[in-house]
């Protein structure tokens, strides 16, 4: 037999409609919100949200004009700046013309003046959250160019141990190499280079990444490494455009000592050891007299060029590394010395979005 109570059934289904129909009021009341849930107003909803979006472009803008008016406050303090710097050089550049003034008063006048430049370039160079104060956007179209300069001669010193020793036998198909390398920041530059290896000749190698640019093939000197002239080879070189060399003769010493001058190139001309025959740069630059080679500029305008025995190749431009080899199976002393340029274009400010 089943027991069925209709008057509670009822009862439960009008509390329960109740209860539903209050359950909204009462969490509006609860919560102090009169929406809680999506269901609750979608239109209201939607307005809520893009008072909200609208609220947060605002901030946003209130940022950017703030951070726009600090930006302008510094570029201003730093312009401030380079006035006074610019008062003060002048001063000093009046200073300096003064005929009754000494030559000790005159050098510290241009230590100070040296110093301000410092401090003007110091302020170029300034940023405001990573970005420059003075670009092309607030109004100095000038390029950013930072000059470079970098010495090898730690890695070419004949008396440390060679950074690939020959194995065997020393002879130029299997020389001891020394390397020096080192990532000069640019592609472009010019390239000092001065040798003295004595009659036993060496090598000397200048690359631009694995790209070979200039090659000596095996040269030789008057006398030993450490007696007599050493010389010099002036290299130029770079991104588009030719790569240059120009030989300098010197008289660095005589052939008792590598660093008293005698007053005359000893290296023009001279025979090796052992009935080797006749050598000296003009031979091995194919040239015939002194004054003929001066200044002169060798270059491979027309592609890779070979100068006597001395072979120029125009570098690619693809790496700012910059390596110089010694190949030798004597003894040598070499110097190697790069001045450059690296030229950054002045990044664009963004226009701030309002």
């Amino acid at each position: 037999m089943q027991l069925t109570n209709y008057g509670f059934i009822e009862s439960r289904g009008n509390y329960i409609s109740a209860r539903a129909n209050y359950e909204r009021p009462m969490e509006r009341l609860s919560t102090g919100l009169k929406i809680n849930h999506s269901r609750d107003d979608v239109g209201a909803l939607g307005k809520s949200a893009l008072q909200r979006i609208k609220n947060t472009k605002v901030g946003t803008l209130r940022t950017n004009l703030q951070n726009a008016l600090s930006y302008t406050k510094t570029q201003d303090g730093a312009l401030e700046k380079v006035g006074r710097i610019y008062e003060r050089m002048e001063t000093l550049a009046l200073k300096a013309i003064d005929v009754t003034l000494e030559d000790r008063s005159r050098s510290d006048l241009n230590d100070e003046y040296q110093t301000l430049e410092d401090q003007l370039s110091g302020l170029l160079k300034q940023k405001f959250n990573g970005i420059s104060l003075f670009t092309k956007a607030t109004g100095c179209t000038e390029p950013e160019v930072t000059e470079i300069d970098a010495n090898f001669d730690a890695g070419l010193n004949e008396t440390l141990p060679p950074t690939f020793p020959a194995v065997g036998a020393k002879t130029q198909a299997n020389p001891d190499r020394w390397v020096a390398k080192q990532d000069v920041d640019t592609t472009d530059g010019t390239l000092t280079l001065d040798v003295n290896g004595g009659k036993v000749a060496e090598r000397y190698i200048v690359k631009q990444g694995a790209s070979t640019i200039f090659d000596t093939g095996w040269w030789a000197t008057n006398g030993s490494a450490y007696n007599n002239d050493y010389d010099r080879f002036v290299i130029d070189f770079g991104k588009d455009k030719p790569t240059t060399f120009e030989f300098v003769p010197r008289d660095t010493g005589s052939s008792s000592s590598d660093n008293t001058p005698d007053g005359a190139f000893n290296n023009e001309s001279f025979n090796l050891n052992g009935g080797g025959g006749p050598s000296g740069y003009l031979l091995q630059l194919g040239e015939g007299s002194t004054p003929g080679l001066l200044g002169k500029k060798y270059t491979t305008s027309g592609g890779p060029l070979t100068q006597g025995q001395v072979t120029i190749t125009p570098a690619p431009g693809d790496s700012t590394e910059l390596s110089i080899e010694v190949q030798s199976t004597s003894l040598f002393q070499a110097s190697a010395a790069f001045k450059g340029v690296k030229i950054v274009e002045p990044e664009v400010v963004p226009a701030l979005e309002v």
